[in-house]
């Protein structure tokens, strides 16, 4: 009842945003809660892991059509999170059994597993295919060799389990969200803490870099998303229209407009800027738990509890028609 109430509320006060455009696909994904997405950086992959029948499963999925390519893996306990390869030949699994798996995608052979001491939580390659970070559930964070899997440097510095991790485009700063409310800017060559950026007043629960680097996005459990300057690590803007925690957020190519995913069931997009709300996407009937954009614009994707992934094509939406 909260949630139809919040958004009756939104209507009310500004009917004009709210987007009447439909995805372009509706996927039944999942029997229920997609828990994860990930991109390929050609835009023509999407993999999500979630809860069917029995087991919790792994699945790759055709931009394009909609249609199921494959079933990559399937496990009898949760998969926390997944990552495509700068590449697109790797996709990197978070197992409940301690470790990280790097499957190819090709034929979804394991090349790859890294043996964590407590449970990854998320995980990341680098842009520059050299690092696969993972943060766990012992607040650390750890930056392993992609092509051998040696450690290459564990980071400490939360206080509290690892929720989120990002790698700068330039692949020189690692961003690390924590349930600590904090988020940590980390030198990826040397290990040491830039920076620390407070102001959440709950969990952090997604990241975002800008194409440049410049700035980076925070979602977080206390229905914000902010947006700090990387190099000085000061607050730039608060978004505030959600009535739920934000689980993800993105930005568009060009930097200038900024979705966020919530479990209020929408999606919001904003003026990265000015952080005015640009349009509310009715997008789901349950919350959405993730949310990924193309490389070059032209479409993003959403996952909800219900296990449905929506693929939405960026030109149907003036707000974003900048994008190719």
């Amino acid at each position: 009842m909260h949630i139809h109430f919040s958004r009756m509320v939104l209507l009310v006060l500004s009917p004009f945003l709210l987007a009447q455009q439909k995805p372009a696909f509706t996927i039944e994904a999942h029997i229920n809660n997609v828990i994860s997405l990930a991109l390929s950086s050609d835009g023509n992959t999407l993999a999500s892991t979630g809860k069917d029948i029995d087991v919790f499963t792994v699945k790759l999925w055709s931009v394009s059509t909609g249609e199921l390519i494959k079933t990559m893996a399937e496990r009898k306990q949760m998969v926390q999170n997944i990552a495509f390869s700068s590449d697109g030949k790797m996709l990197a699994v978070c197992e409940m059994d301690n470790t990280v798996k790097l499957l190819q995608v090709g034929n979804g052979a394991t090349r790859m597993t890294i043996k964590e001491q407590s449970l990854p939580l998320c995980v990341a390659f680098s842009p520059n295919e050299k690092y696969l970070a993972t943060g766990n559930d012992n607040n650390s964070i750890n930056i392993w060799d992609a092509a051998n899997g040696k450690l290459v440097k564990s980071l400490k510095g939360h206080t509290d389990k690892i929720r989120c991790i990002k790698f700068s485009p330039n692949s020189e700063i690692l961003a690390s969200a924590s349930f600590d409310k904090t988020i940590i800017l980390w030198n990826v060559q040397t290990g040491l803490q830039l920076r620390t950026l407070s102001g959440h007043t709950s969990a952090v629960l997604g990241l975002a870099f800008s194409d440049d680097g410049y700035i980076l996005a925070s979602a977080s459990k206390d229905n914000t998303v902010k947006t700090w300057r990387v190099s000085t690590g000061q607050l730039r803007q608060t978004f505030a229209s959600h009535s739920a925690p934000v689980a993800s957020v993105v930005f568009s190519p060009d930097g200038k407009e900024i979705l966020s995913g919530s479990w209020d069931t929408t999606i919001l997009i904003w003026n990265a800027v000015t952080a005015e709300l640009l349009k509310v996407i009715p997008a789901h009937e349950q919350p959405v738990t993730a949310l990924v954009m193309s490389s070059d614009g032209s479409m993003f994707a959403s996952g909800s509890r219900n296990g449905t992934i929506k693929i939405w094509k960026t030109k149907s939406f003036p707000e974003l028609s900048k994008t190719p």
